[in-house]
């Protein structure tokens, strides 16, 4: 009896176990991710710095906005080789700028959606640091929200790096502050990096 309830333990932990990290494994990070330490994320967002290095014009990409009643006129996104992200970029001088959300435990979050080109495989691995203190950016998702209509944003996980595979990819990136950070994407045969101010 007692070799069987010491089973029936060792069955339940490893079935806890792996409902721990499947949601790493679900959204392509590396497992290993679970285990780093949060951030240190500044308690207020701070003002973007106009020194940042310029970005290579030809990894930005700009469109007129086809609906006429949304923001912002102008689509901007990066894109290089296998990888696209899509956001609320802007240029201003030359530099790439980008702005945030409220902070969360995380850091300071923006809506990029990450995806291949099309005809790409990947994967593609993205990581990312400021400049100057050589804090990571931490890519992420929400978690499903049960309620019909939620009255506060849903909570979300997160990673410090990501790798994205066809259909699967973060959407959202999280900077500790404000300042000067450079993004890189890596995959078989190639990559690129982007430098851009992010602030409020």
């Amino acid at each position: 009896m007692v070799v069987r309830h010491r089973s029936r333990l060792a069955a339940a932990a490893s079935l806890s176990l792996i409902f721990a990290v499947s949601p790493a494994a679900s959204a392509g990070a590396d497992s290993r991710a679970v285990a780093h330490r949060l951030p240190r994320v500044a308690p207020y967002i701070g003002t973007a710095p106009t020194s940042c290095p310029a970005v290579n014009l030809a990894l930005v990409h700009m469109r007129r906005n086809n609906q006429p009643h949304s923001a912002p006129p102008i689509i901007t996104w990066v894109q290089g080789g296998a990888l696209a992200g899509y956001s609320g970029w802007f240029l201003v001088s030359h530099r790439l700028a980008l702005g945030f959300g409220a902070r969360t435990k995380y850091g300071y979050p923006q809506k990029i959606f990450w995806q291949l080109v099309n005809g790409s495989r990947g994967p593609v691995t993205l990581q990312g640091r400021n400049l100057r203190t050589g804090r990571p950016i931490w890519f992420g998702r929400p978690l499903p929200n049960m309620h019909p209509r939620p009255l506060m944003p849903g909570p979300v996980i997160a990673w410090p790096s990501a790798i994205i595979r066809p259909h699967r990819g973060p959407t959202l990136t999280f900077f500790p502050s404000a300042g000067c950070y450079v993004i890189q994407a890596r995959w078989p045969g190639g990559g690129w990096s982007i430098p851009f101010t992010a602030g409020g």
